[in-house]
C-alpha cells in the first residue's frame, strides 16, 4: 500500500504524529493604563516602574513638595542653603535636588513614612541638619576676649615712637593710644561653625571662621602711619638724624647734626 501523506485535519491546523503543547496557560489580561502595569510589575517582585526613574517613591516625593505652602518653601529653601546645596529661588530648582541629591532623596522617604506632609519634610530635613543630642537650637558662633597686659601694649607703642621720633612715648601718649584700641581689644575673637557642603566630595562638613578685630600687627602699623602724620617735623627730623647716622657708619666720617 502507497504511503499516504499527512495531511491538514480541520481548522485547528493539527497534522497527525504532531507533538500537542501540554500546560497551556489562559492569555492574561492585557493592563489598560501604566498604573496597572507597576502592579504587574509589583506583584511579580520587580523593582523597576514604568514612568518613573527607576524608583517608586519618586512621585511620592514630587507630591510632597507641590504640595507645600509658600511659607513652607520658603522655609525649606533656607534650610538647604545653610546646608551648602546651591537652590535657585523656584520650586524646580528645590524638587531636582529632591530627586537627585541622595541625602535628600533618603530625607524625602523618611518624612513620607512619617506622614508625607509638608512639615514631616521640614522635621526631617532639620533632624539632618541639626546635630543630634542638641537642644533643638543652631549652633551659635562663640566669642573669645583676650585680655590684654598694659605693659605689653605700652611696649608697642614705644617701639613706633622709637622708629618714628627716636623716643619713647610718654605715659599720656601711651594711654592715648591703648584707649583707640579699646574697643577693638573687647570684640575679642569670634569663631564660628557652619556645615558647608564640600563641592569636590558632595558631602557636609564643619567649617570654622575666625575673626579677630585686634592684633599686635594691626596695632604696631596703625600707631605708625598716625605718628607719620601727626607730628611731621618729628618724623622728618628722626629721618635726617637716622640718615647721618647711616652715613657716619657706612662712610667713616664725623658726627653731622641734624
Amino acid at each position: 500500500m502507497p504511503h499516504q501523506p499527512n495531511h491538514v485535519v480541520g481548522t485547528g491546523g493539527y497534522k497527525p504524529g504532531a507533538k500537542v503543547p501540554t500546560n497551556i496557560a489562559a492569555p492574561a489580561t492585557i493592563p489598560s493604563n501604566i498604573q496597572d502595569y507597576n502592579k504587574v510589575l509589583a506583584s511579580l517582585g520587580l523593582p523597576v516602574a514604568i514612568g518613573t526613574a527607576g524608583s517608586v517613591a519618586a512621585p511620592a516625593t514630587v507630591s510632597i513638595l507641590n504640595n507645600l505652602s509658600p511659607s513652607q518653601l520658603t522655609e525649606l529653601g533656607r534650610l538647604l542653603k545653610k546646608m551648602g546645596y546651591s537652590v535657585k529661588e523656584n520650586q524646580g530648582s528645590i524638587r531636582n535636588l529632591f530627586l537627585t541629591e541622595p541625602e535628600l532623596v533618603a530625607t524625602a522617604e523618611n518624612a513620607i513614612r512619617s506622614g508625607g506632609t509638608g512639615s514631616s519634610l521640614l522635621n526631617e530635613l532639620k533632624k539632618m541638619y541639626i546635630p543630634l543630642g542638641s537642644s533643638g537650637e543652631e549652633n551659635l558662633p562663640s566669642r573669645t576676649i583676650t585680655k590684654q597686659d598694659p605693659l605689653v601694649l605700652g611696649e608697642i607703642i614705644d617701639k613706633s615712637y622709637q622708629t618714628k621720633y627716636l623716643r619713647k612715648a610718654t605715659a599720656e601718649e601711651k594711654a592715648r593710644h591703648i584707649a583707640d584700641f579699646k574697643d577693638s581689644i573687647e570684640k575679642g575673637t569670634l569663631t564660628t561653625t557652619k556645615k558647608v557642603k564640600n563641592p569636590k566630595t558632595g558631602k557636609l562638613e564643619n567649617v570654622t571662621t575666625v575673626e579677630s578685630d585686634f592684633s599686635q600687627n594691626k596695632m604696631t602699623a596703625s600707631i605708625d602711619k598716625k605718628l607719620e602724620t601727626e607730628n611731621p617735623e618729628d618724623f622728618d627730623r628722626a629721618k635726617r638724624i637716622g640718615f647721618n647716622n647711616f652715613l657716619t657708619q657706612n662712610m667713616g666720617g664725623g658726627e653731622l647734626s641734624a
